[in-house]
């Protein structure tokens, strides 16, 4: 194998410091308006259909408090009064609607998880100020200057306001409300309530619905149960987070509920609006998706959505969820038919690993296609390439090898190149995770599964680390490393077991001192002697542009961006700064 990994983390999934890699959730929003822009009626509105009303409304009030108070408003009770008459009393206002929910998250209820340790993380990106003081809200309470900085980026006073805010609504709100009608708030209650949900009809007194009573962490998992246990059949959901319809997908699929989804901010003018069942139609009538079970449709897009990055599921660098998606549209019967010779499908099932595997090769592929080609016209052609087996793993690592290989000398950084399948499947196995909880979205309680067991460390009970890489993968990279940086020095062309660099089954690089070197990777024997026969360059000005004093006159140069790379990574190979391997959030 060409390609020879130098840093003990996987840079295309993970920072420099450990932390996973972020990106854009919203953008597999825009692929799908723009594939399905001509679909009648459109999936994608700007205003309700005419004669549509919604029987019950389910709003997500986490994303409600990020309304910066008016300046008309003074005390934290004209703050929720404002809350109330201009977000949740006009629903009441349709004679159709007969219940509005009022979400938020209940953090830490499922004490050190994921979420948990992301929150942590945001915590110390916050900046709260000096002279801060929490204190418990009350409607008297002054409004804080800087809503943002002394609100919400302290947690407990954050805490306080969805208290104090689902507190005052179910107070204020039952003199508002017609005798058909109710008004539903979970989330924001705390000790004993915390995972009640509270509900209250006309002028009466809070009473618990045991039906919602849930210990879900976040309210974009929450919502779906109070989905299915509100009234009617037409739903309004009220949530911008891209996860919430992602999760609702599976749930949804093979009911007759219809339901639309804002996708825009509660604060925006223009509504942005989402027909999730007649989306689910129209991934079910896609000619791209005639090769997978309708059935596995909606699992599989929102397996695809997990594992190329949520919350604290890292994105890959380089290639955001346009290009995965397009990519399964592309390659949809290679990568998750379940056939014979590729078995899985992109879902949390025996083989689905496999299936991930081809999915972030094809992509990989696709972005470096010309490098494939003329021999390679298709990730197909290279898969059938490698030698059949019954190890059907092991047949999916040496075809990742192979894209790897092909793209090494096109790139400068690791984190333009694909993890490897030790990474690969510890990232897998924590989408599996994603995937099992948001699958208990319905549930009054779910389970977490055991983080250990699912691509994460805990090596006390208060913290929580990524397992990126497992233990001989990084002993091989410290090998490798410790290689390049000595090399060997042999006098007669490294052809034999007697160099260290061949023994290693590896090639010589900048760290080698060797004579009239032959154990170079064919591209770099290939450039080097197209080098030499122009004399495009003198040996000063390659010096100059590598910025690294390697001699060509006793062959050990490398091709010039194997030799860039190298340089990039390890600077001066004198030097004995090492790599560490920071996993925490």
């Amino acid at each position: 194998m060409y390609y020879k990994q130098c840093i003990e983390l996987p840079r295309a999934i993970a920072t420099i410091d450990g932390k996973p890699i972020k990106g854009a959730k919203a953008n597999i929003t825009k692929v799908y308006e723009k594939r399905y822009k001509h679909v009648t009626p459109p999936i994608f509105t700007t205003a309700l259909k005419d004669g549509w009303s919604p029987d019950a409304v389910i709003t997500e009030g986490m994303f409600l408090i990020n309304i910066t108070p008016w300046s008309s408003h003074r005390t934290m009770g004209d703050y929720a009064d404002f809350l109330l008459k201009q977000h949740i009393l006009p629903h009441f206002r349709n004679e159709s609607t007969l219940e509005v929910h009022l979400l938020f998250d209940n953090p830490n209820c499922q004490q050190y998880s994921p979420k948990y340790f992301e929150r942590l993380h945001r915590d110390e990106m916050n900046q709260i100020p000096d002279d801060h003081s929490c204190s418990d809200f009350t409607a008297d309470t002054i409004i804080p200057l800087k809503w943002r900085q002394n609100v919400l980026n302290c947690r407990k006073c954050k805490r306080q306001l969805v208290r104090f805010i689902s507190e005052y609504i179910l107070q204020k709100i039952r003199y508002r409300l017609k005798p058909t009608q109710r008004f539903v708030t979970a989330g924001g209650l705390q000790g004993s309530m915390a995972e009640k949900a509270m509900f209250v009809t006309h002028q009466t007194e809070p009473t618990v619905d045991e039906r919602l009573t849930s210990n879900a962490e976040e309210s974009d998992t929450r919502i779906w149960l109070h989905v299915l246990h509100s009234a009617g059949t037409r739903k309004f959901v009220l949530s911008p987070d891209t996860d919430v319809y992602h999760i609702g997908m599976t749930i949804i699929a093979e009911t007759q509920l219809d339901i639309v989804v804002r996708l825009s901010p509660f604060n925006s003018i223009e509504q942005r609006l989402l027909d999730l069942p007649a989306l689910l139609r129209s991934f079910k009538n896609d000619p791209d998706l005639s090769a997978v079970e309708e059935r596995k449709i909606a699992p599989i897009i929102q397996t695809l959505f997990i594992a190329t990055g949520c919350d604290y599921i890292s994105f890959f660098t380089g290639l955001g969820k346009t290009t995965f998606l397009n990519t399964l549209f592309e390659y949809t019967e290679f990568i998750t038919s379940n056939s014979t010779s590729t078995p899985g499908t992109l879902t949390d099932e025996p083989n689905g690993f496999l299936s991930f595997l081809r999915l972030v090769g094809c992509a990989y592929f696709k972005k470096h296609k010309s490098a494939f080609l003329p021999s390679f016209p298709t990730p197909m052609t290279l898969f059938n390439s490698v030698q059949s087996t019954s190890d059907h793993q092991q047949r999916h690592e040496q075809w990742l090898d192979l894209i790897r290989d092909r793209i090494w000398i096109r790139i400068q950084y690791e984190e333009d190149m694909t993890p490897s399948h030790e990474a690969l499947f510890r990232h897998w196995k924590r989408s599996s995770w994603v995937s099992s909880v948001w699958n208990q979205a319905t549930s009054n309680h779910i389970v977490h599964p055991p983080l250990e067991d699912f691509g994460w460390k805990k090596p006390d009970p208060t913290t929580l680390l990524i397992d990126w890489d497992s233990e001989s993968n990084l002993s091989r990279i410290r090998e490798q490393v410790a290689l390049i940086r000595k090399g060997c020095g042999c006098k007669t062309g490294c052809s034999s077991a007697r160099c260290k660099c061949k023994k290693q089954k590896g090639y010589c690089g900048p760290g080698c001192k060797c004579t009239g070197c032959t154990n170079l990777p064919v591209e770099a024997l290939a450039t080097e002697q197209e080098d030499s026969d122009s004399e495009v360059r003198t040996n000063n000005e390659r010096d100059e542009d590598l910025d690294l004093e390697v001699s060509s006159s006793d062959g050990s140069h490398l091709d010039v961006e194997v030799n860039k790379l190298m340089y990039d990574i390890f600077g001066d190979s004198e030097s004995d700064d090492s790599h560490s391997m920071g996993v925490g959030f």
